[in-house]
C-alpha cells in the first residue's frame, strides 16, 4: 500500500517538484 500511495503522490505532485522527490528518486530509481 506504502509503494502505491507514494507513486500516486509521485502523479500528484509531478508538477510541484520538492527536495523531498529528489531524495525519492535516490533511494527509488526507476
Amino acid at each position: 500500500h506504502m509503494l502505491f500511495e507514494m507513486c500516486t503522490g509521485y502523479e500528484l505532485c509531478s508538477f510541484r517538484p520538492s527536495s523531498v522527490h529528489m531524495a525519492d528518486l535516490e533511494k527509488f530509481p526507476k
